[in-house]
C-alpha cells in the first residue's frame, strides 16, 4: 500500500491502506501515521483529517481531535460530516469535563455548543438545558438548576419527558443517586397514551 501511495497519491488506496491497518495491527499510532500520509500527499482533502480527528476523539484525546476538526473545517466547513463532527465532538467534551467536576471548562464547552445552528433543531434545545442543569447542580446554583429544569419540561411539553432527559443525561454525566434526585417528580399521565411519545423523544435526545 505504502508503494502502491507513493507512485499515485489516490484516496482510495490510502482508505484500503487504512482498513488493512485496523485489522491487521489495531494500533493508533500505525493508523495516525498512514492517515497522516494521506494528508500530507493529498492536503486539500478533508477526510483523513476526520479520521484523525475520529481516532483521537476515541482515545478521549479532545483537544487533539478538535486541532484536527478545525483544520478540516478550513478546508470544507460546509461538509455536512465535518459540521455534525463540531457537535458530536463538543457533547463529547461536555460530558467528559461534567464528570470530572471541571465546571470552568464545561461552562466554556457549553457556550460554544449554544453557537451552534444545530442546537436549534428538534428537541436539541431540551439537550443543551439538561447539560446546563448538570452545570448548575455541580456549581451549586439551585436558582439555574430550578430555571432549566423547568425550561426542558416546558420545551418538551411534559414532566414526565423533562424527568426522563434530566436522568438520562445526568447519569451519562456522572451525577449520582442523590444528585439526579433533586427533580424526581411523580409526573402526571398523559391522556391518549403520549407517554410513549414522550419515553420515545427523551431516549432519541
Amino acid at each position: 500500500y505504502e508503494r502502491a501511495c507513493k507512485i499515485k497519491a489516490d484516496p482510495d488506496i490510502f482508505r484500503q491502506w487504512l482498513d488493512w491497518v485496523r485489522d491487521e495491527h489495531n494500533d493508533w499510532k500505525v493508523y495516525n501515521a498512514v492517515a497522516l500520509s494521506w494528508h500530507n500527499s493529498l492536503p486539500r482533502d478533508s477526510r483523513p483529517l476526520l479520521l484523525l480527528m475520529q481516532a483521537a476523539e476515541r482515545r478521549g484525546a479532545y483537544k487533539m481531535a478538535l486541532g484536527y476538526l478545525e483544520r478540516a473545517e478550513s478546508l470544507d466547513g460546509l461538509n455536512p460530516e465535518v459540521r455534525r463532527a463540531r457537535l458530536r465532538l463538543l457533547v463529547s467534551m461536555t460530558i467528559k469535563h461534567l464528570r470530572q467536576r471541571k465546571p470552568h471548562l464545561a461552562c466554556r464547552d457549553i457556550e460554544a455548543l449554544t453557537l451552534l445552528s444545530q442546537m436549534d433543531e428538534g428537541d436539541r434545545p431540551a439537550f443543551l438545558a439538561a447539560l446546563k442543569w448538570v452545570y448548575a447542580i455541580i456549581s451549586s446554583d439551585s436558582e439555574d438548576r430550578t430555571r432549566h429544569q423547568e425550561r426542558i419540561a416546558s420545551l418538551m411539553n411534559s414532566q414526565a419527558a423533562a424527568f426522563l432527559v434530566l436522568n438520562g443525561v445526568g447519569a451519562a454525566c456522572g451525577l449520582d443517586g442523590s444528585e439526579l434526585q433533586v427533580f424526581n417528580p411523580l409526573p402526571d399521565q398523559p391522556a391518549g397514551g403520549s407517554l410513549a411519545v414522550d419515553i420515545a423523544r427523551s431516549s432519541a435526545l
